[in-house]
């Protein structure tokens, strides 16, 4: 009877692992709001798992209001390609990488918390410099980079930004060529 109690204990504890909700399903189902094509408001009572890829052209807000959200090994917790993210009060735990604005994209990551990435916090690649980027008062941990961009296509603001235990470089810039 002792062994039964323990062992349905632990599954009990081990169900909220299998939990989450997908970041990207949540997203599927946002609907517009003033000029955002898709406006999300995370459940801080929920967790999610970060497998959000965003496309096609797309302004996006997405306010965490402390919600956690779980990267998953070898992938991006959210990627964004030719599209705008504006992200605040998100907290993300591991994966590949956390944030992720990508070719032609733009986006606003103000106030979120970044821990455990395989890569970067935060990456820009190629961003849209039609649209300003701005990375600010982000608090990025554990990682093996803080903040990464490309030479000549850094965001037009970054600052404030509390990043520390990186194991290569807090601000890094890819020079290619």
């Amino acid at each position: 009877m002792k062994y039964s109690a323990t062992l349905v204990l632990t599954i009990i504890l081990s169900l909220n692992a299998f939990c989450y909700q997908s970041l990207q399903e949540v997203f599927d189902q946002a609907g517009p709001y003033q000029d955002y094509d898709k406006y999300i408001e995370l459940d801080p009572l929920v967790e999610y798992e970060g497998d959000l890829q965003i496309f096609n052209g797309l302004d996006v807000y997405i306010n965490g209001n402390g919600a956690v959200i779980y990267g998953q090994p070898s992938q991006l917790a959210i990627g964004v390609y030719s599209s705008n993210l504006d992200i605040e009060y998100c907290v993300i735990i591991g994966g590949y990488g956390g944030i992720y604005i990508g070719n032609l994209s733009s986006g606003n990551i103000i106030n979120n918390t970044i821990t455990g990435c395989g890569e970067a916090g935060i990456r820009t690649y190629y961003i849209d410099r039609d649209k300003e980027t701005r990375i600010w008062n982000n608090i990025i941990t554990d990682c093996d980079y803080g903040i990464f961009g490309v030479e000549e296509e850094l965001p037009d603001y970054v600052a404030y930004n509390d990043i520390f235990n990186i194991m290569e470089i807090p601000y890094a810039q890819f020079c290619p060529g």
